[in-house]
């Protein structure tokens, strides 16, 4: 995901744009490609660690994505 990747995503899942100073500090410590970009995998870390520490909130990003407390996709 790129810098305006993860824009995109921040904005469908809680309304704003990340500040830089949060995409930097996922750059320092996710999984990054060779250009720079965050990875599946350091998608996956976001989430692991956001997870660890409020899962709720996760529950929360889940929903505003379309999704129930089953995984499964809502159709409305």
């Amino acid at each position: 995901l790129s810098d305006e990747d993860l824009d995109t995503w921040a904005i469908d899942t809680n309304g704003e744009k990340l500040s830089q100073d949060q995409k930097d500090e996922m750059k320092d410590y996710m999984d990054l490609d060779d250009a720079g970009n965050l990875t599946f995998r350091g998608f996956l870390q976001i989430y692991q660690l956001q997870t660890e520490n409020d899962e709720a909130e996760t529950w929360r990003d889940l929903a505003s994505h379309g999704f129930d407390r089953e995984l499964k996709l809502r159709k409305d």
